[in-house]
């Protein structure tokens, strides 16, 4: 079974039927480099006008629905942003990096998620224009060149 988030269907509450969440020059004051769920609720309340409380509740709720859909073992979809899913990993050997010791690694369960087309292209969109995060260094990977 798969779990299909699109949009939040706000209609009943607040005849709205989709919360659009935009960084760059729009509604999200993100405070450092991370997106937390105290923002996803500013956001949500800023664009809906629910109170806080019920923003918060519902942010909560969305996060709920994910953890417990993938509890249960099923696919989370969110369409444009990506997939959730548990995979299994197998049993295998390692070794201990201090001591180079091999070690038998027990099988296990992984959340994995594959970005969507849509958001891979936004984000390289996003870090292919100039002034963007990527650009400045800000964020860069290990070994890149900033300057």
């Amino acid at each position: 079974m798969t779990l299909i988030l699109e949009v939040f269907d706000l209609t009943q509450l607040c005849g709205c039927a989709r919360i659009e969440l935009k960084r760059a020059g729009g509604s999200i004051q993100v405070k450092g480099e991370t997106l937390t769920r105290a923002d996803l609720t500013e956001a949500v309340h800023e664009e809906v006008g629910l109170t806080r409380q019920d923003c918060s509740l519902m942010v909560e709720r969305t996060l709920d629905l994910i953890a417990q859909a993938l509890q249960d073992g099923e696919i989370v979809k969110l369409s444009g942003f990506g997939v959730f899913q548990v995979r299994e990993k197998r049993a295998r050997m390692g070794r201990n990096p201090k001591t180079g010791a091999p070690a038998a690694i027990d099988p296990r369960r992984v959340i994995s998620f594959r970005a969507s087309q849509v958001m891979k292209a936004k984000v390289e969109q996003a870090y292919s224009e100039p002034g963007a995060a990527g650009s400045t260094g800000v964020g860069a990977m290990a070994g890149e060149a900033i300057g």
